[in-house]
């Protein structure tokens, strides 16, 4: 009797639900729009990210390359929490926007600092020009 309860226990602990990529990127703080520099506005080698799900649950990444350009779209297609300070995700660009570039798949390590004298975790690298999409 006591080894079926131990069995139910342990089968009944891996039904936890998955988080979702969205879920991650949120968690991490890493949702809204990014960008290197946000004193500007974007251009080809400063563009903005746009993270969002969309109704469906796919993250979409629109990167915004300036006015010139036009959107590129790519897919982040997982999201990974290496540590509390480490985010590891796989992108799919899914554009012809992207030209030599449509379909490449790569991964991105994004690490959070710590402040040295306050001991605070900074946010993620970059800048977050707005948290919402418009």
């Amino acid at each position: 009797m006591l080894r079926i309860a131990a069995l139910i226990l342990f089968c009944s602990a891996g039904s936890a639900v998955a988080e979702t990529t969205w879920d991650v990127l949120q968690r991490f703080g890493y949702v809204g729009v990014w960008s290197v520099d946000c004193t500007h506005p974007p251009t080809r080698t400063s563009f903005f990210s746009i993270l969002s799900k969309d109704p469906t649950g796919l993250v979409r990444r629109d990167v915004d390359r300036g006015e010139k350009l036009p959107l590129a779209l790519s897919v982040i297609e997982s999201a990974q929490l290496i540590s509390p300070l480490t985010l590891k995700f796989r992108i799919r660009n899914t554009d012809p926007n992207w030209e030599k570039l449509d379909n490449l798949t790569y991964d991105i390590v994004v690490i959070k600092e710590v402040d040295p004298l306050t001991m605070e975790i900074l946010p993620p690298p970059g800048c977050r020009v707005r948290s919402e999409r418009r």
